[in-house]
């Protein structure tokens, strides 16, 4: 997804509160204001994809601030918070591919600058997709079960073979999004681990409110995932022109990608389509609703 016309103005917006999270030194938010804002002027061309330049803004912030992580008591307190709204949603869904595939694309969907109280009540609504192609990686998943279950049995020379993707699914690599999401992603990844290699992708080091290893030692879900834990890059979304060679090699390998959240929509959009990139979100923003031809607030469950 490329540069859209309201972009700039969001942008701006998150240059500001990311040097009012970085530091409360009056001059180097100053300082800090003026180089993100040329560099904004600089790489806001309509080639670009957002995460882009955004990555490249907040990564001049934290240089000049010398603050790695300017959002670590943002991230803690959302965390905290979907920690408890997690208790409350969860015993609503069951263990079945369509629940705990709700249940994750749940924890992409609140607004933490409103009232907690106000979050819960809209969490306990009935979630309808926009796009739904969950049938098609249900039949994914159980087709993993299937064939793990004959070799099980011992039977030999076995193929996982879907015809709705048409995929030998082995390898998962799961595209984390926002830290506070981690709680309603654990239940997916966990039952997903115990039929196929799992990796839970997570970012390098800290960007904007996005999930980091750290995060998730934190909150002690790092060995409770079931999966191994992947670095990626330091900006939103998948760049990957900014991943190390491993990774790069790691995703154009594996079986299924999930996908979760609008920065990993706005960076694999551009790829060509593959049938194995599951974008699981919420279209929070007006130009992601409209990349994706649905009302700004959908519930996005598109096999790609």
């Amino acid at each position: 997804m490329r540069i859209d016309a309201e972009c700039p103005a969001c942008l701006e917006r998150l240059i500001r509160q990311t040097v009012e999270q970085a530091t409360a030194d009056e001059g180097l938010r100053r300082r800090a204001l003026d180089v993100a804002r040329e560099t904004l002027g600089q790489t806001l061309t309509p080639e670009r994809i957002p995460t882009q330049v955004a990555g490249e803004v907040q990564r001049v912030i934290r240089q000049v601030t010398g603050n790695r992580d300017p959002y670590r008591e943002w991230k803690d307190r959302e965390m905290a918070q979907a920690r408890r709204l997690f208790d409350v949603v969860r015993p609503r869904y069951g263990d079945d591919t369509r629940s705990l595939l709700t249940l994750s694309v749940l924890g992409n969907a609140p607004d933490f600058f409103k009232d907690i109280a106000v979050v819960e009540q809209e969490m306990l609504q009935p979630v309808s997709f926009a796009v739904d192609h969950i049938g098609r990686v249900s039949e994914l998943l159980e087709g993993a079960r299937s064939t793990l279950f004959m070799a099980d049995a011992g039977m030999d020379n076995l193929m996982c073979f879907v015809p709705a993707v048409n995929l030998c699914v082995k390898r998962v690599l799961f595209l984390a999004d926002n830290a506070a999401e981690c709680f309603f992603d654990q239940p997916l990844v966990g039952e997903l681990a115990q039929v196929m290699r799992v990796s839970y992708v997570v970012k390098r080091s800290p960007v904007q409110n996005d999930l980091t290893m750290e995060d998730l030692l934190l909150c002690g879900l790092h060995d409770a995932m079931g999966a191994r834990i992947v670095p990626s890059t330091d900006t939103a979304g998948t760049d990957l022109s900014l991943a190390s060679s491993g990774f790069r090699e790691e995703f154009h390998s594996a079986d299924f990608i999930l996908a979760k959240g609008m920065g990993n929509w706005e960076t694999l959009s551009e790829l060509p389509p593959s049938g194995k990139v599951f974008h699981l979100l919420v279209a929070k923003c007006p130009p992601v609703a409209r990349s994706l031809d649905v009302p700004p607030g959908s519930y996005m469950a598109l096999l790609r």
